[in-house]
């Protein structure tokens, strides 16, 4: 296929403002080009549009301080040849695609900063994006651009002889370093609960790259260190700072484990129950309880590992423990669907489609941890109601607090 001349420099296209960044030669062409851009070019295509100077002006007018969808920043080929800025499609140009990857930066003598270098369409796969790219000669190759993680794009295009050539972009911009946190840009929470005397469970999301953890027990707030981690199965153990402090020792006397059941034995239809610190900051400092039904046996794609449960929860309900209707702990409540994600992908919002970790996973990273004494939280032989568990259970579970 020959190529639509992406050579055109960018020019992302907003036709509500006032164009800047354009002349008339002396044909009466308009010509769009400019310091740092290379040769100027014939605009082709029948739209007015602004140039983008360098990577900082792509940055600070589409990207910074903006909601990005995935697939949105700036990216570096694994060659290094390019460096590359995926953004919204507001413009005339290819108006048939959703985004536009613009070259920031090059080695490639062929090609200058502000050319379209890639064309991207979204698909009914939240990760899949049809489109094209243009190779060093500006030929337009179809292809499929597959976000294999949040910061890896992965894609396949012929070589000169035919044979498909793998090339992967890494993300430059955000940093992995600016997620979205549950409050703000420096702390987020979360819940967990006692194991042992001194040990909670939770998810390692919560605490991952975390500079200091903080838990409160019956009101006394202490610090807490990782102590071990399952970063597959998003699970993590923190030991309590007891030693020298002689408060956080006399709360944690009176603590009482949660008893880990076994997992094998729930099935789809089950009752089950948690407790946790919901919203943290804006719902009450006292843990919530919340009741539902294991949903499904497994998780997205039939993942083995997971509950699908119809329990609501919210942020800071991570690491909450997930108990059946005897009081034993069967999964660590983990993540819900994208709600904004699947509006975009399916046309509805999800409503209490969430997921839990299974104990049996629990089970395992309990089995390296030191042990130490603890007793456990009564069993009761009949099924419990809700206020059963917040009557039983709630002073074992416990808020987290995590500065980054």
């Amino acid at each position: 296929m020959k190529s639509k001349n992406p050579g055109v420099a960018l020019l992302v296209l907003l036709t509500a403002y006032t164009w800047t960044g354009c002349s008339i030669d002396a044909q009466g062409n308009r010509v769009i080009g400019g310091p740092g851009f290379g040769e100027a070019r014939l605009y082709e295509k029948p739209s007015s549009a602004i140039e983008i100077k360098d990577r900082s002006d792509v940055i600070n007018r589409y990207l910074a301080r903006k909601e990005l969808a995935p697939i949105e920043g700036v990216w570096v080929m694994d060659s290094n040849h390019y460096e590359v800025a995926i953004i919204r499609n507001n413009t005339e140009i290819y108006k048939e695609y959703d985004y536009v990857g613009v070259v920031t930066d090059t080695r490639v003598d062929s090609w200058a900063r502000g050319q379209i270098k890639m064309l991207l369409k979204e698909t009914a796969s939240p990760h899949a994006y049809s489109g094209a790219y243009f190779d060093a000669g500006h030929n337009e190759l179809g292809t499929m651009f597959l976000l294999s993680s949040k910061n890896l794009i992965e894609f396949s295009v012929p070589d000169q002889y035919g044979n498909q050539h793998r090339t992967m972009l890494v993300r430059n911009f955000p940093k992995e370093s600016q997620p979205q946190r549950i409050t703000d840009a420096e702390t987020s929470s979360g819940t967990g609960f006692f194991v042992a005397q001194d040990v909670v469970a939770t998810n390692y999301h919560v605490v991952r790259e975390a500079k200091q953890i903080s838990l409160s027990v019956g009101g006394t707030s202490m610090q807490a260190d990782l102590l071990l981690k399952d970063a597959q199965n998003d699970l993590a153990l923190l030991r309590i700072n007891s030693a020298n402090l002689p408060t956080t020792v006399v709360a944690l006397k009176g603590v009482k484990c949660l008893a880990i059941g076994n997992s094998d034995g729930a099935r789809s239809g089950d009752a089950v129950f948690t407790i946790g610190f919901p919203l943290s900051g804006f719902l009450a400092t006292t843990p919530s309880v919340a009741q539902g039904l294991i949903s499904n046996a497994s998780g997205v794609d039939d993942d083995p590992r997971m509950f699908q449960i119809s329990i609501p929860i919210q942020a800071g309900n991570s690491g909450s423990p997930l108990f059946d209707s005897k009081g034993r702990v069967i999964g660590v409540v983990t993540s819900t669907l994208n709600s904004k994600a699947m509006l975009k992908a399916t046309g509805t919002l999800p409503q209490n489609v969430n997921f839990a970790t299974k104990s049996s996973y629990l089970r395992s990273i309990l089995s390296m941890a030191p042990s130490s004494d603890c007793a456990e939280s009564g069993l009761l032989k009949q099924s419990l109601t809700a206020r059963d568990m917040q009557d039983h259970y709630a002073s074992s579970i416990v808020p987290i607090r995590v500065s980054r």
